[in-house]
């Protein structure tokens, strides 16, 4: 295998994109294809469990963060509970918007002060803030949903 973001040189077309893989008994990755003047994936890890869902990052624009949404729903009728901000940048952050509005989040320190920093529209979305309610977490948080411990 080709170790590159390069979905074409990894062997894959535009129409594999977006897919979910199954990595283990409920814990998937959710992958989509971006172009431009680079073509890469971004990948989020999602943990469905009994009591709901636990999802790490977005995508880089509303549309195709909701599309993860819609996919995630597609796997489980159960709500998206966490949203884990593991990345700060664009691609990853710019569709925060369309997750529910009663998610709980989890930041690091600085990934929160990037996004605060840029919540006028810069990397965090255009005008998406991260809620005041937000839980900063500067090195572990063990959370246990659906008697899994995250």
């Amino acid at each position: 295998m080709v170790r590159t973001a390069d979905p074409a040189k990894r062997g894959f077309t535009d129409a594999d994109f977006p897919r979910m893989v199954k990595v283990a008994d409920g814990v998937y990755t959710y992958e989509d294809y971006h172009s431009g003047a680079e073509k890469f994936t971004t990948t989020n890890l999602i943990v469905v469990t009994r009591e709901g869902v636990l999802v790490a990052d977005g995508q880089g624009s509303v549309a195709q963060t909701k599309g993860l949404v819609d996919a995630i729903a597609k796997l489980t009728p159960l709500p998206i509970k966490y949203v884990v901000i593991a990345s700060d940048h664009g691609d990853h952050t710019a569709g925060n918007a369309a997750f529910p509005a009663d998610v709980t989040w989890i930041v690091h320190p600085v990934s929160k002060a990037t996004l605060d920093a840029s919540a006028s529209g810069g990397r965090g979305g255009a005008g998406w803030k991260l809620p005041v309610t937000a839980t900063v977490v500067a090195d572990t948080l063990p959370i246990t949903l659906g008697g899994e411990r995250i």
